[in-house]
């Protein structure tokens, strides 16, 4: 596993959980 795809990995996970923690501070 290259350390690019690693990273790329690591950001989408951390846009997928910023992009959750928005939904839900709007939908409360």
């Amino acid at each position: 596993m290259t350390p690019t795809f690693r990273r790329r990995m690591t950001l989408g996970v951390l846009a997928i959980t910023l992009l959750v923690v928005v939904l839900v501070a709007i939908f409360q």
